[in-house]
Order: structure tokens, then C-alpha cells, then sequence
């Protein structure tokens, strides 16, 4: 992997994490990254829909990929704006690394992590750093029901890789 030394998007993807957990997604999906606001509540949404802000005159859905009703935002905590097609949301992340080149050779496309719904969700997984990667592919998600099994499979990616990492 290298870092970032132009202005191409192909194989590009911006690197952040959430918790201790490192995620990847294309740059080509991001519109901005923007610093931590606090989302209106809506009721009767998704464990992982957090609520609702204001962006470019708009009003776009915010995502948080736990679920966790017990987060709280620090200095670092951001929140992503991506757009698929003509739809926009906010994803909350605890913090960016950095934007970096993932060739396609480089990403893990193990079956074994992987179910046919995940495949549409996870591009894979690749290392950064000796951090593990989740690459999300976020050009998959129509709607807000596909977010909400995005994230649900993502966690439970998640989960399956570290029992298996820690021997469970």
C-alpha cells in the first residue's frame, strides 16, 4: 500500500476508524468530511440511524456502524458525508487516518469471512500500517435497509475475524 501522491480516485480510499476498528471506503463516494455535529433524533429509526442534520441546505440521515446509543463524541469525532447516486447520509466516525492506495491485488476476498449478502456490502479486507481494514463498498447501499445489514454484517465480520484471530 502507499500513501496518497496524486489526485486519482481509482483505488484510492480514505481510512478511519470507529473504536478500535479501522475502516476503508472510496474516495470517489465521499463529498466531505466534516467535524462532529450532534444529530436531531428521530423516533421509531434503526438502531443505527442516529438522527438528522443540515448539510448544503439539505437534510441527510447520520449513521453510527454500532448502533452504540452510549457514544460519545471527542475532539476528534467526525462525521463522513458520502453519496450513492443522488443520495447522501452522514456516517460518525471516531476519527480519519489517512487517505491511502489499495491496490486490488491487495485486498482479501476470503469466503470463509464472507457470506453471499456480505459480499455485496465488503469489497474485503486488506492491512494498513499492521492495522486490519474493513473496505466497505458502499456503492451497493440503496436505501436505508441496506445500510442497516451493511452495518449488521459488518459487525458481524467483525466479530467472526477476531474469534478467529483469538482462537474462540
Amino acid at each position: 500500500m502507499e500513501e496518497n501522491t496524486g489526485f486519482s480516485p481509482e483505488n484510492q480510499y480514505l481510512t478511519f476508524f470507529i473504536g478500535d476498528d479501522a475502516f476503508a471506503i472510496s474516495i470517489k463516494n465521499i463529498v466531505q468530511v466534516m467535524k462532529y455535529l450532534k444529530p436531531s433524533k428521530l423516533p421509531q429509526t434503526s438502531e443505527f440511524i442516529r438522527g438528522i442534520i443540515p448539510f448544503r441546505g439539505e437534510i441527510i440521515p447520520v449513521v453510527d456502524f454500532y448502533g452504540n446509543l452510549n457514544f460519545i463524541p471527542n475532539e476528534y469525532s467526525i462525521i463522513i458525508v458520502v453519496k450513492i447516486g443522488e443520495k447522501k447520509f452522514g456516517m460518525i466516525a471516531d476519527s480519519i487516518y489517512k487517505i491511502i492506495e489499495i491496490k486490488e491485488e491487495e485486498i482479501e476476498r476470503n469466503r470463509d469471512f464472507f457470506t453471499k449478502d456480505e459480499n455485496k456490502y465488503i469489497k474485503g479486507i486488506s492491512s494498513m500500517d499492521n492495522i486490519m481494514l474493513v473496505i466497505i463498498d458502499i456503492e451497493n447501499v440503496n436505501n436505508i435497509d441496506d445500510l442497516s445489514t451493511l452495518l449488521k454484517k459488518t459487525n458481524s465480520l467483525k466479530k467472526s475475524i477476531y474469534e478467529g484471530q483469538n482462537g474462540k
